[in-house]
């Protein structure tokens, strides 16, 4: 039984709750299915945080205007089972926080970007890669259970160019997250490298194309997954959903027809629930479009 959408902030109005812990996924539930929801009740929460995965810059807005009232502060931890501790984040409240953005590496951790070639990427430059951490720390694990080369192959080979060196700055860790870092030096961390859909050889991330999607203020929810197509191999469908989740529209090729969305990309479709017009759909779509079109081709195969 899924609980009533006004019950988390029933509880904080009732006991006085005021550090909210969550994720991204149940910040987006919530905005859905009771965007308004929480100005109906008197709490008022200190510190919000979202972990667990990237968040949108559109729902981290809501998160911080609706359910924090304007007050909280919100960390955006990044992280992984492997660290033992947080990579990335913002110190609540000495730091300033930014819509979507981890913010800069934790004491002691001293990210950096890498492209395919090894060419660190600077800051402020727009371009996606691999994120590494240059340094070792305490709270790393030190290896795979009955398997150490896998552990030097998935975490530490991809950068090291010089294998017999025993000098820890030539063996950056590989996440396997990609990454952008603002000219401020906050990082927002796209997601897995191999969470990406390969179409006639590009690298499509599916949370680059969601954020997009979500940027449209009816959708409350979108979904990129890859469908077979006989000329590419791969293809990406997009389905976005509205607050109204009953109502099942498609929108196939035609608003696309003909388009270059980034150069090289095209959606095979886009599945809008709740939004029962054509043209409204196409609309809609066109706005995406629009919006997918300024994350340009960063993240083409190189």
């Amino acid at each position: 039984m899924t609980p009533p959408s006004e019950k988390a902030w029933r509880i904080a109005e009732k006991l006085g709750v005021n550090i909210f812990h969550t994720s991204p996924t149940a910040i987006r539930m919530l905005r859905k299915v009771g965007p308004t929801e929480p100005e109906k009740y008197n709490y008022r929460f200190k510190n919000m945080t979202t972990v667990g995965e990237p968040i949108e810059p559109e729902v981290w807005r809501w998160y911080y205007t609706e359910v924090g009232k304007g007050q909280a502060a919100i960390t955006d931890t990044w992280w992984q089972t492997e660290n033992g501790g947080f990579l990335g984040s913002t110190l609540p409240a000495l730091e300033p926080m930014k819509p979507g953005s981890c913010g800069p590496g934790v004491l002691g951790i001293y990210p950096v970007i890498y492209d395919e070639n090894g060419d660190e990427l600077p800051k402020g430059s727009g371009k996606a890669g691999n994120i590494c951490i240059r340094n070792p720390w305490p709270g790393m694990f030190q290896t795979i259970w009955g398997d150490p080369e896998r552990f030097l192959s998935t975490y530490f080979r991809k950068y090291n160019k010089n294998p017999d060196s025993t000098d820890w700055r030539d063996w950056p860790y590989f996440t396997n997250d990609g990454a952008v870092q603002a000219a401020d030096g906050y990082f927002r961390i796209i997601g897995r490298v191999d969470d990406v859909i390969n179409v006639a050889g590009h690298r499509l991330g599916t949370k680059e194309i969601e954020s997009a999607a979500l940027t449209v203020p009816e959708v409350a929810e979108a979904a990129a997954v890859p469908v077979i197509d006989e000329v590419r191999g791969r293809i990406v469908e997009l389905a976005a959903f509205g607050e109204d989740r009953l109502t099942l529209t498609t929108a196939r090729r035609g608003p696309f027809a003909g388009r270059r969305l980034i150069d090289f990309q095209e959606l095979a479709a886009c599945n809008f629930v709740g939004l029962t017009s054509e043209t409204a759909q196409q609309q809609h779509i066109a706005k995406y479009a629009a919006r997918l079109g300024m994350r340009n081709n960063r993240r083409a195969a190189r």
